[in-house]
């Protein structure tokens, strides 16, 4: 992986090396055998994921912020407020059936891009951090209630399914709850924009909340799986807040551990 990385050309490669100089601890032996794993040991394909990965994360959170820990307290510092109040996207407190992690995303409460795809991406970090949940993958669940076509974004669009595409865990299925007339014509458009895995891992659900429960329940969601926020009786209750308090203390802990710990 190494001397792929070092092969690659110097504009694909330039985030990775100054990310090798200025947080060596974030491209670590660890964090590549991540990325390794990932691409099924094919180092080829996990040096030109991990550059990608750190070129986006400098496009997405500027070169004073990119390198620093993607922690509340680092990276996220400036919209730990602003992610807590808005929690356009918040990480569920139970996995699905099949023990993947689930993302609650609420995109008609969109206002900037750029805040919204940070939580996203650094709720995902969370998710990599641990070698179960990442070799698991990720459910998103899209609410798509107060979805307007002033929610829509072209720059979203074409922006979103590339930041999934560099982050090193599995998006294993994208569903679609309560998708209105707006959602479905501009659906075809976003899935020229998909690629081809998420195209075919994309479940777009009867907009009825009589269906919906049933429906999921399919997808390995029963109702003590569902998020109450969903309004169709499930039996998961989403404290954004708490989570964040919660990831504070964890990576303070973390960070004030002894260094041969």
């Amino acid at each position: 992986l190494d001397q792929e990385l070092m092969n690659l050309p110097a504009p694909e490669s330039a985030a990775y090396n100054r990310a090798a100089v200025l947080c060596p601890d974030q491209v670590s032996d660890d964090r590549k055998l991540i990325f390794l794993e990932h691409e099924n040991y094919n180092a080829r394909l996990a040096a030109k994921t991990m550059a990608a990965y750190w070129t986006h994360r400098v496009q997405l959170f500027g070169p004073a912020r990119a390198f620093l820990p993607m922690t509340v307290s680092g990276a996220m510092n400036d919209e730990a407020v602003n992610m807590s109040d808005r929690h356009l996207w918040a990480m569920v407190p139970v996995t699905d059936a099949a023990g993947r992690s689930i993302f609650y995303h609420t995109p008609g409460r969109r206002d900037s891009f750029e805040q919204e795809m940070q939580a996203m991406w650094y709720i995902f970090e969370t998710v990599i951090e641990n070698a179960i949940s990442c070799k698991a993958g990720v459910v998103i669940l899209s609410d798509l209630r107060n979805y307007t076509i002033n929610s829509y974004s072209l720059k979203i669009a074409t922006l979103f399914f590339p930041l999934l595409s560099v982050l090193p865990t599995r998006v294993r299925a994208i569903h679609l709850c309560y998708p209105n007339p707006i959602v479905s014509a501009l659906l075809p458009l976003s899935k020229r924009i998909m690629t081809r895995s998420l195209r075919l891992r994309l479940v777009v659900h009867e907009p009825s909340p009589i269906t919906l429960c049933s429906s999921l329940n399919r997808y390995c969601f029963p109702a003590d799986r569902i998020p109450a926020d969903l309004g169709i009786g499930g039996g998961v209750v989403i404290n954004h807040s708490s989570w964040m308090v919660n990831r504070l203390v964890l990576e303070n802990a973390r960070h004030n551990q002894p260094s041969a710990a």
